[in-house]
Parts: C-alpha cells; sequence; structure tokens
C-alpha cells in the first residue's frame, strides 16, 4: 500500500500556515481561559455577598452608633 501523501512533494508555504494555526489556537485557548477565569471570580464574590448576607445578624443594624447620643468623659492624669 503506497501513501500518497508520502510520495507528494510538500507544498509551499505550509511552515507559515502551521505557525498561523497555532498562533491562532493558542491566542482561542487564551481568550477561553480568560473567560473562565471572570466567570469562576464573579461567582466566587456572588457566593461570599450571600453568605455574608445569610449570616448578617439583625442585631448589628439596632447597635449602629448613628442611632444614639453618645457623650464621653475621658480624664487624664499625666503625659500623654
Amino acid at each position: 500500500m503506497v501513501d500518497k501523501h508520502a510520495a507528494q512533494p510538500e507544498e509551499p508555504g505550509w511552515e507559515r500556515r502551521l505557525v498561523e494555526s497555532l498562533a491562532r489556537d493558542a491566542l482561542t485557548e487564551r481568550r477561553r481561559t480568560r473567560r473562565w477565569g471572570i466567570f469562576f471570580k464573579f461567582l466566587t464574590l456572588a457566593y461570599l455577598v450571600t453568605l455574608l448576607a445569610l449570616v448578617w445578624p439583625e442585631q448589628w443594624a439596632d447597635t449602629s452608633l448613628s442611632k444614639k447620643k453618645h457623650t464621653a468623659l475621658v480624664e487624664l492624669d499625666g503625659i500623654i
């Protein structure tokens, strides 16, 4: 059985097309990796925000310093 590709000479410019194809594939892979990275970072942020919203105690809103009047008297004796 004779391989017809081995018997024929290589067509001109195949090296250039090969390099262009490899470069294009590398850029496509890099783009996919970047998109998945952004997706998982956003997913992690959404998870943390949801977790914080579920754990946030209602008492924190009542103990806010801005809702009550505060006065402080500090006595200092000696050198500061």
